[in-house]
């Protein structure tokens, strides 16, 4: 892998299946919801994530941005990033990060 492929940092775009302290809204349960740094369809605000209704089962369709060891920035949208499990979480990278 050249070290151009390093993914260093991205915007977030995670399911939560389980109790998850991290993602915790405070008087909110955070079972089965989408958490994302950027807006998308029917999203509430909750700082500083934007969650899915309770019991949502589709990804968000959202543009995020990842950023690389060599420096470059890339935007792909979320509908293609690469599901990596968690623990009770489901995270979703940069198909590029490989």
């Amino acid at each position: 892998m050249s070290s151009s492929n390093k993914l260093v940092i991205q915007d977030a775009i995670t399911y939560v299946k389980g109790t998850n302290m991290l993602f915790y809204p405070p008087g909110e349960t955070p079972e089965n919801r989408f958490y994302s740094s950027h807006r998308f369809r029917d999203a509430e605000k909750a700082r500083p994530y934007f969650i899915s209704p309770q019991g949502a089962t589709e990804r968000p369709d959202c543009k995020l941005n990842a950023g690389y060891l060599d420096g470059s920035v890339d935007r792909f949208d979320s509908m293609d990033g690469v599901e990596v499990k968690n623990w009770g979480a489901v995270n979703y990278l940069s198909p590029r990060f490989r």
